[in-house]
């Protein structure tokens, strides 16, 4: 079964809040609210674990084979998760967790600006 979980960047209280926290109210998959914190972004869980067993969001940026960093993004078109080299532009497919146990997560879009070099 397939485990649900969000985060928003909330701009307002300048931090990253979890779907643990009970801010967000999901169903299925769904979200339903988040109050006053959805002023930013809400990034889904991937179902995956980087190296150390840290949950990767969407949005996350990861250290790959000690080689290149990329940030985790969802695709619609082909309903996947990727990480897209921040260098390159390149993406590569991360579809399962046997990929993730040579990428360790570094930060985050948001609490980690200049890890994109934007």
């Amino acid at each position: 079964m397939k485990e649900y979980k969000f985060r928003v960047w909330s701009e307002i209280l300048d931090k990253m809040i979890y779907s643990k926290d009970n801010a967000i109210k999901f169903y299925n998959g769904i979200l339903l609210s988040c109050g006053d914190i959805c002023d930013g972004k809400v990034m889904q869980y991937t179902g995956l674990k980087d190296k150390n067993g840290k949950e990767i969001y969407e949005g996350d940026i990861v250290n790959c084979m000690d080689s290149w960093e990329a940030i985790i993004e969802y695709h619609e078109y082909s309903g996947g998760w990727y990480c897209k080299n921040i260098e390159t532009g390149n993406y590569v497919t991360i579809c399962n967790q046997e990929n993730m146990k040579h990428m360790k997560i570094i930060g985050n879009r948001y609490e980690n600006p200049e890890l994109l070099n934007e």
